[in-house]
């Protein structure tokens, strides 16, 4: 059975979509409160979860790090820079994904790596030390 859309949800939907920076679930938050005082933190932690189980939106799992949310739900990969925590889309070629063994029982539907490094602008303010 398919959720409504309620006016929430679509706010919410609209800030990740407005956002374009992995955000996470605070962040969204806060960037809601500006414009809709009156929408809860509940209510902004619920719709993420019902609209990344519908697929309207991608949440990613960050170790060490708060979850982020994607607008892009296409199957791609992130990295994050250990020095300022941003999260990026990993836009360069990645490995292919090694063949599931035959027999071993399992269908893979996703994949999901997260890269670490440092990001263009921390890697050069680390050079200019």
């Amino acid at each position: 059975m398919a959720s409504r859309n309620t006016v929430q949800r679509q706010i919410v939907f609209d800030a990740v979509n407005a956002l374009r920076t992995h955000p996470t679930a605070e962040e969204i938050y806060e960037h809601i409160h500006r414009s809709a005082p009156t929408v809860g933190k509940a209510t902004v932690y619920r719709n993420l979860a019902v609209l990344a189980a519908s697929g309207r939106i991608r949440h990613v799992e960050v170790p060490n790090s708060a979850d982020i949310y994607d607008f892009n739900t296409a199957d791609h990969d992130h990295v994050q820079c250990v020095s300022c925590r941003r999260v990026f889309d990993a836009d360069f070629p990645a490995e292919p994904c090694p063949p599931i063994p035959a027999g071993s029982g399992f269908r893979i539907l996703s994949r999901s790596v997260l890269y670490t490094g440092l990001c263009p602008d921390c890697l050069k303010r680390s050079q200019n030390l």
